[in-house]
């Protein structure tokens, strides 16, 4: 009852007792039901929703270990209402006296009779409406066969600043993984990627990805295009610029004049910090001119200058001062080329001196820079969603080399420390497969330890005590049979493999997670520019 139908009722009564119970049915049981039935009705629904879900990832998981049909319902609204009602009869032949005061105005009742309570009743009608819908048709295409990419790299990047981010990062790695393709560094020619085996003297899986996650430095995105088989025997004017975008294609800045390409983003991982080459120089080289001895009218240039245009003395030599002076005239923002070996200004196939753009480098750096995106993006053409990419450069492998080890030549025996390919990230259909025909098949702590080091479900008649969670499913056996076996989480004993039994509670977390937003277009959660549209 709440304070203030305590409150009403002493008014009354003039103190609690039995005469106060009596009141408070007067006063139509205020307070007594009403707001702590929402709290309660909030709470209890809730956990019923997750547990629910939770069992039926779990159920469905058992389904795919017996090579059956998985099947998904989604819980869609919940209408939970309440009614409540009481009642109460008194009969009495004279009031108390404790009762007058609120009635002085009919006389002194002196403090005699009798007071009758009839009986008391109360009820509760609760009025649920649960609605589910099944997950079929488009609705299972998206949810379970649509890319997790984006996914992918947002729970990585939850996991920045973890105390424990390199063990969920493994995790999380391990779990979303479908494959991995490595066209150098392939472990079976060396073990975990390239430079070791398990301690059975074969690579693992596991420590390929260790590798990778623990050699990660830089993390940004591939923009690469792929090209589309058409020509023209004119480049494009301004209005096929702007319909070419509109239609997700563009006009590529090198190459064939009419030439479209389709413009592609693939996320990668490094362990250097990748630049871009310099850019190929412009077809049309200002005009300069230039002269190995000074011209007699020198002193008159500064009256007659062009606009835009600088007087430079460069030294034939750089690394010698008593080389020869080279006049030249040239434009704002260029310069005489060198030889960025020796130092010599540089000359054409008819013995003429060549410029250059001042601030752009003459030559590429050998182990920074990385050229070849397209090459990347057509290695994975046309399905370019589904995949990371990967390159480490173990000490000094320069880009022509790495080009020519991953896209061009690969080859595997090469004893350059590199590591390039491509992880293949499932789709959440692919993920329960694979976690499924992963699940160990045993409750006892041994057996699990020794042979299941890379199971986050177990399966068996029982569920151990340690489980979180766990569902029933219908197994059949090789002989017909119907048997009713159990699936759970964690596979391990937390008290003897704390560390495998948190790595499985991570792994089914993240499956949740995944299967929440598995409809959610997690690349739109990212601040930042505004979206622009361009109109045909």
């Amino acid at each position: 009852m709440s304070d203030r139908a305590w409150k009403v009722a002493r008014q009354l009564t003039g103190r609690r007792g039995p005469k106060t119970l009596i009141a408070c049915a007067f006063v139509a049981l205020a307070g007594c039901f009403g707001a702590h039935y929402m709290r309660d009705d909030i709470q209890d629904y809730n956990k019923a929703a997750v547990t629910s879900e939770e069992q039926m990832l779990l159920f469905n998981l058992g389904r795919l270990y017996s090579d059956q049909s998985p099947h998904f319902m989604m819980l869609s609204s919940v209408s939970q209402s309440r009614t409540f009602s009481a009642g109460a009869s008194v009969q009495w032949s004279q009031l108390w006296n404790s009762l007058a005061s609120p009635f002085a105005a009919i006389g002194n009742v002196k403090n005699t009779g009798t007071v009758t309570a009839g009986p008391f009743t109360g009820a509760v009608n609760e009025n649920p409406t649960i609605t589910f819908v099944p997950i079929q048709g488009q609705d299972f295409a998206l949810r379970f066969e649509s890319s997790l990419t984006d996914k992918f790299a947002l729970f990585l990047e939850d996991r920045r600043w973890s105390p424990t981010a390199l063990a969920e990062k493994e995790a999380i790695t391990n779990l979303m993984v479908q494959s991995m393709y490595l066209p150098h560094g392939d472990p079976t020619n060396g073990g975990s990627c390239v430079w070791g085996v398990n301690e059975n003297g074969s690579p693992m899986f596991s420590d390929c990805i260790s590798e990778i996650i623990r050699s990660k430095k830089y993390y940004g995105m591939i923009d690469g295009s792929y090209p589309v088989p058409t020509g023209s025997s004119e480049g494009p004017k301004a209005a096929d610029l702007v319909t070419a975008l509109g239609a997700g294609y563009e006009f590529p800045k090198d190459g064939d004049k009419g030439a479209l390409s389709t413009p592609v983003r693939i996320p990668a991982w490094f362990d250097y910090n990748p630049t871009a080459p310099p850019k190929k120089p412009d077809s049309s080289v200002p005009v300069f001119w230039a002269q190995g001895t000074k011209p007699d009218w020198w002193q008159y240039t500064a009256y007659y200058i062009p606009k835009d245009y600088k007087w430079n003395v460069y030294k034939y030599d750089k690394n010698n001062s008593g080389s020869a002076d080279v006049y030249a005239l040239v434009p704002d923002g260029y310069d005489l080329d060198r030889n960025p070996t020796n130092g010599i200004l540089t000359l054409d196939s008819n013995g003429n001196y060549t410029i250059k753009k001042a601030k752009e480098p003459s030559t590429a750096h050998p182990y920074t820079d990385f050229s070849y995106t397209d090459e990347v993006i057509s290695d994975v053409w046309p399905v370019t969603k589904d995949y990371f990419y990967v390159e480490l450069r173990r000490g000094q492998v320069d880009d022509a080399t790495a080009e020519r080890l991953c896209h061009s030549a690969p080859d595997g025996t090469d004893p350059s420390r590199l590591v390039c390919g491509y992880l293949k990230i499932g789709n959440l259909l692919q993920i329960m497969q694979r976690l499924a025909r992963k699940a160990c098949p045993s409750r006892d702590p041994q057996v699990v330890k020794r042979n299941c080091q890379q199971s986050v479900f177990g399966i068996g008649p029982e569920v151990p005590a340690w489980a979180d969670s766990s569902a029933s499913f219908i197994y059949h056996t090789p002989d017909g049979l119907e048997q009713t076996q159990w699936v759970w989480v964690p596979a391990h004993d937390p008290k003897k493999d704390p560390y495998p039994a948190e790595r499985d509670r991570i792994a089914f977390m993240t499956l949740y997670k995944l299967y929440q937003m598995s409809l959610v277009d997690t690349t739109k959660l990212v601040m930042g520019a505004p979206p622009i549209t361009i109109s045909k």
